[in-house]
């Protein structure tokens, strides 16, 4: 078993809310707009205080999430990966869907 800081003992426990929270209010995947969003999907990443940084947060069902993490410079050019240091803050636009192999997949596959 992995142990952790006291520190990020508590990042994780506050983190458990708000993903809880935030899942709530967006009970749709934020990329396809068709399954039930499961996953938080860090754009800038979870390390030290980004774990918590709802602002860089999407909901996401784990078809897109999976896409998300194979198809890196897709995803970053759809806004879905910040680049690393970056600093802009917002939401990504919702792609347009196609089936097919370097975009999600309609209906998440």
């Amino acid at each position: 078993m992995n142990r952790v800081s006291a520190k990020r003992a508590i990042q994780l426990k506050e983190y458990a809310k708000l993903r809880r929270r935030f899942l709530k209010q967006n009970p749709t995947c934020q990329v396809c707009s068709k399954k039930l969003s499961r996953d938080i999907h860090h754009r800038k990443g979870r390390s030290n205080q980004l774990l918590n940084a709802t602002e860089y947060w999407t909901a996401i069902c784990r078809t897109c999430h999976d896409w998300i993490h194979l198809n890196p410079k897709q995803a970053q050019a759809l806004n879905l990966i910040e680049p690393k240091g970056s600093w802009g803050i917002g939401i990504a636009s919702k792609p347009s869907m196609r089936s097919g192999g370097s975009e999600p997949m309609e209906g998440g596959g």
